[in-house]
């Protein structure tokens, strides 16, 4: 009886987990189109501080799910007219796929990619 329950329970967790991580990727979007926003406004240079756990901003953090692991640690900074002030590339790794963040300089755009780390 407990193998069925096992059976039926694993892709109600997998396909919760795809659902965090998507929302985890639609929130870092918006966050930071809004940081983008907020420092045009302000005419202030804003920072995203990209950890292993978490992305922060002067006034809110964003929580990584644990089924997302951050390559390395990097800071985004938006200037007064919401560009980027680097090229910086953010990479995460999910269980089954790798989703890079390339930031243009200077424009504030990004181009997303993403590639299966393993095949079917």
């Amino acid at each position: 009886m407990s193998f069925i329950v096992l059976g039926l329970s694993f892709p109600v967790t997998s396909s919760y987990r795809r659902v965090q991580e998507h929302l985890f990727f639609t929130r870092f979007e918006h966050l930071y189109r809004h940081q983008q926003k907020v420092a045009i406004l302000q005419q202030e240079k804003r920072v995203l501080t990209i950890s292993s756990r978490e992305i922060r901003t002067e006034d809110e953090g964003l929580k990584i799910p644990d089924s997302i692991r951050v390559k390395s640690s990097r800071q985004l900074v938006l200037d007064h007219m919401g560009g980027n002030h680097s090229l910086t590339k953010l990479t995460f790794e999910t269980g089954g796929q790798r989703l890079s963040y390339q930031f243009y300089l200077g424009s504030g755009n990004y181009q997303k990619t993403s590639e299966r780390l393993h095949s079917p």
